[in-house]
């Protein structure tokens, strides 16, 4: 992941009273797994889970080697993009977006694309592979891995304290 030409894009969200808060997004392109751990060591968040994409086997098990809990990955390549598009699009209704933080992953958002195919005067049913395909389909990766809270044995029903000095209601209503 990342390690090539391709991007390695990553989404930081997090879950308040039913909405959920994009608060971040990286991208790096030919950097590797240790720079990944760098990253997610060097913010300040706690990490509920972590989901790579379904090529992502090598990248879950370092970053579990590494010491992060709750590393998934989607098990299976998606049989329709579209309706993993479509899941996303009802997602972002009842998301925030820091639009500073955010600002690259956006753009991505905005300029996700599929071909044009000149002779049948259609789109294709591919996504174009191109500098914005990346952050969208790591939106699309997290949505397929389910953005839902985590529930941890012994504590269902309490309440988790988290001590943090960001305050995510504090985030503007609305795309910024």
């Amino acid at each position: 992941l990342g390690f090539s030409d391709d991007a390695m894009a990553m989404w930081f969200y997090q879950q308040v009273d039913g909405v959920t808060r994009w608060l971040r997004y990286e991208e790096a392109t030919q950097k590797d797994m240790a720079w990944f751990v760098k990253t997610l060591n060097s913010l300040p968040y706690i990490y509920g889970r972590i989901v790579f994409p379904w090529d992502g086997q090598a990248a879950m098990e370092f970053t579990s080697q590494c010491g992060f809990r709750n590393v998934t990955k989607v098990w299976k390549r998606t049989s329709s993009v579209q309706s993993e598009i479509e899941k996303v699009r009802r997602g972002l209704r009842s998301s925030i977006i820091d639009g500073q933080l955010c600002a690259k992953g956006i753009e991505c958002l905005r300029n996700y694309s599929r071909k044009w195919d000149d002779l049948k005067q259609v789109f294709s049913q591919k996504a174009e592979h191109d500098k914005w395909s990346h952050g969208a389909d790591a939106m699309r990766t997290g949505f397929e891995g389910e953005l839902g809270p985590l529930m941890f044995a012994g504590q269902m029903g309490q309440a988790v304290k988290v001590i943090t000095e960001f305050d995510a209601r504090a985030l503007p209503v609305g795309v910024s």
